[in-house]
């Protein structure tokens, strides 16, 4: 009779594995992705046993799965196609926060900043994927894109 043991890790602490390792855009780490009961992540496939297999070696040299770098620099070029700024630029912004959950990014809206508003740093929505970017306090769209490019150029 052999023990087969199931890899298996508490949900809370698998998620703040990913959120502490900055992953959120590699599938094969999404909760929607994994065999989850009882408060437990289980990884019963070789395929889930593989990645979290290098999610631990990743965590232990300090690195981020290759697939997470290459999802990340695709995103990052194809909000650059939609928006004209790379998304990595953005994190110049204050408050600078995402994805959330729903794919949108957050930050101090530049043009709200430079009229000394949006003390909270949350007005600035950004959704790369559709190219979307709107202020809650409704400031015209194109002051934000030129603050954007701004921050891009500023390097």
């Amino acid at each position: 009779m052999s023990t087969h043991i199931t890899p298996k890790i508490p949900l809370d602490e698998y998620l703040d594995l990913l959120d502490q390792m900055n992953i959120n855009h590699d599938p094969r780490f999404q909760l929607s992705n994994q065999e989850v009961h009882n408060g437990y992540v289980y990884f019963r496939t070789p395929s889930a046993i593989k990645a979290v297999k290098e999610l631990a070696h990743c965590w232990e040299t300090g690195t981020i799965p290759e697939q997470e770098v290459l999802l990340r620099q695709k995103k990052d070029k194809e909000f650059a196609q939609n928006v004209g700024v790379k998304l990595s630029d953005l994190e110049k912004l204050e408050g600078f926060q995402g994805p959330h959950s729903d794919g949108w990014y957050s930050a101090r809206c530049p043009v709200c900043a430079a009229n000394n508003k949006d003390k909270s740093q949350n007005n600035l929505r950004i959704h790369p994927e559709k190219g979307a970017r709107f202020c809650w306090t409704k400031c015209p769209r194109d002051d934000i894109d030129i603050w954007l490019r701004q921050l891009r150029d500023s390097k």
